[in-house]
């Protein structure tokens, strides 16, 4: 997946005005472009979703972000980002 960019679910109205979010791959390392700040991230797991419209059938990419020596990565809270469905094997490799 390296050099791919995948950017977040936002192809419904309520959504539309949502921040783009997008991951990628280089070298092994996975980040994450959110508000024009890049910061790399530690992908955990993705799940489906199917919890209403829009995010019914999407796929959620779970995630901690790398770097912050001041809190333990069990004790560290898991952020999530959801992508069509279409994305699911890219974000599996992400995975790996």
């Amino acid at each position: 997946m390296d050099n791919k960019v995948l950017t977040n679910f936002r192809d419904h109205p309520s959504l539309r005005y949502d921040d783009p979010q997008s991951v990628f791959k280089i070298d092994d390392k996975v980040y994450l472009i959110s508000e024009d700040v890049v910061r790399q991230i530690l992908p955990a797991h993705i799940a489906h979703t199917n919890i209403g419209e829009p995010y019914a059938k999407l796929v959620r990419l779970y995630f901690l972000f790398a770097g912050d020596n001041t809190v333990k990565l069990e004790y560290s809270h898991e952020e999530c980002i959801d992508f069509a469905p279409e994305h699911e094997e890219a974000l599996r490799e992400l995975l790996c």
